[in-house]
């Protein structure tokens, strides 16, 4: 079997990791993989994948979309090959979509959307209702789900959670020995909500002079948070740094993830920070189950105030027995409950019902 993996920008930024899991799982099942991404995603250093990786051209105007879609056709079955080149294709965010419908049509095989945010299930619905073979719908979490259930008629939608990637040495948070880390994250599409949380981090900086703050260069242009930390006097304690959630090696360093926005989209960040026993303060969200009050993280009320950041924040950093307690709990939680094994096997079963066949489909596949 021979999957095509269709991600836009932002997914392919944000979650390349969680991309590069799912390659190399679903390789180890038997599926061939190839990656397709945005040229301007290919072509930034890092971004190299495990397998065969094809660059295409994004674009918002529709009336281009299958012009792109015919030319990253032929880029995928060069030459005067007949037939479709691929067996399935699985499209990681909302931008790839119409790309993916192309495809799906051009090619007839199976089409496969992820739905890693609520918002994304009333555009499913619209796809579900134009294509002779409506979509599967893959949604990561139990509430995305029922709203897919309830409102995508015509396709077929399977649960499928992410899975988590713990670091593998041991990491004990809020050591007494070094300063207090703390990662602000998300882009900044919420401006009230990052700056509310900013303010309540810059709070609690200024009583526990400690405390190192790091959060996405983007989003710190976006919310002129420089100039603010400049203000507040806080600027020779805050970092920032490029691409941030693609990071992970220095996120995953540190003592406190700060998480505001509320948009019901999933993030596989969170589970790698809970699966490596860090503390998530986060803002409450229905749509994202993983977040737990008490168990998989600190919540703090949806539209929270800098205050409600502050508090949060500061009870993390004032008991550090507890916040040490619930990174275990968290740990605990993400490895019975997301583990990277058991996202792959769900997307091989989705893979194997879509297109009624087998994954061990190509020479030396499960070797």
């Amino acid at each position: 079997m021979h999957a095509l993996l269709l991600a836009d920008s932002i997914f392919a930024v944000r979650e390349r990791s969680l991309l590069s899991r799912l390659e190399v799982g679903l390789m180890d099942e038997g599926v061939r993989v190839t990656l397709a991404a945005p040229t301007d995603v290919s072509s930034r250093p890092g971004h190299d994948m495990l397998g065969s990786h094809v660059p295409y051209r994004a674009g918002s105007l529709s009336f281009t979309r299958r012009m792109r879609a015919s030319r990253l056709a032929r880029d995928l079955s060069p030459g005067d090959k007949t037939g479709a080149p691929v067996d399935l294709v699985h499209v990681f965010g909302g931008a790839a979509w119409g790309i993916g419908v192309e495809l799906s049509r051009m090619w007839d095989v199976p089409l496969v959307l992820e739905l890693w945010r609520l918002g994304m299930v009333e555009r499913a619905r619209t796809i579900a209702g134009s294509m002779r073979e409506p979509p599967v719908l893959i949604a990561p979490d139990p509430a995305i789900e029922r709203a897919a259930l309830r409102d995508a008629r015509g396709a077929v939608v399977r649960l499928v959670p992410w899975g988590a990637q713990p670091r593998p040495e041991s990491h004990e948070i809020l050591n007494e020995s070094r300063a207090p880390a703390v990662v602000l994250i998300g882009f900044g599409r919420d401006e009230a909500a990052s700056t509310r949380a900013f303010e309540g981090i810059a709070q609690v900086m200024e009583t526990h002079k400690d405390v190192l703050l790091f959060l996405d260069a983007d989003a710190a242009t976006r919310l002129n948070i420089w100039k603010r930390a400049a203000r507040l006097g806080i600027r020779n304690r805050v970092s920032l740094i490029g691409r941030l959630e693609d990071r992970r090696d220095l996120v995953l360093r540190a003592d406190v993830i700060v998480h505001p926005d509320a948009r019901g989209e999933q993030r596989s960040l969170l589970l790698d920070a809970m699966a490596s026993s860090m503390v998530v303060v986060a803002s409450e969200d229905r749509a994202v189950g993983v977040l737990i009050d008490g168990q998989t993280a600190r919540l703090a009320p949806q539209g929270a105030n800098a205050g409600a950041w502050a508090e949060a924040l500061a009870a993390v950093l004032d008991d550090r027995d507890s916040a040490r307690a619930l990174g275990v709990s968290a740990r605990a939680y993400a490895r019975s409950k997301h583990r990277v094994s058991a996202h792959v096997s769900g997307v091989v079963d989705v893979y194997e019902w879509a297109t009624g066949r087998q994954s061990l489909a190509f020479k030396g596949a499960g070797a």
